[in-house]
């Protein structure tokens, strides 16, 4: 099949097959251990680290796409731990707190492990029960320079 496109307000997007409109437009469709997980732009995921000793990364997907050959491939925006950034872990830090970085980067679909979800402060503290797979986040993190936004919150 050669490549189609398609004009979405203005701006031409290519695709080399017919699975890659689905996979944009749509949703990620993975099996993971034997069940189905539907991912699609804006989920939260759970990434494989590289060193299977570490937790797993958590990042927001952005974009899903797939290249000439069908491999998917997601653009995704990290969430950083206390512990990875410059300043480290600080006690008013929560056991499950992230910060939504400005660190983005292109992943193959193949590490995801699962979905999670990021709250924020507010309502994470309404939670009646707190899974495995809830986070928060309260500030966004600048992984360059160490910087936060905002600044500083009531503890």
């Amino acid at each position: 099949m050669s490549p189609f496109f398609l004009s979405i307000l203005e701006y031409p997007i290519v695709f080399n097959s017919l699975h890659s409109f689905f996979v944009f437009f749509f949703f990620l469709l993975l099996n993971l251990g034997g069940f189905m997980l539907v991912i699609a732009a804006g989920d939260c995921v759970l990434m494989r680290p590289s060193d299977t000793d570490k937790l797993p990364y958590v990042a927001r997907i952005e974009k899903i796409e797939a290249d000439h050959r069908n491999n998917v491939k997601v653009r995704v925006r990290w969430y950083y731990r206390p512990e990875e950034s410059i300043g480290g872990r600080r006690q008013f830090h929560g056991a499950k707190e992230l910060f939504l970085s400005d660190h983005y980067d292109v992943q193959s679909a193949h590490t995801i492990e699962g979905k999670c979800t990021v709250h924020s402060f507010k309502n994470y503290t309404k939670l009646e029960n707190v899974g495995a797979e809830d986070y928060f986040c309260r500030f966004e993190y600048k992984a360059s320079t160490g910087g936060f936004t905002p600044d500083r919150v009531a503890v």
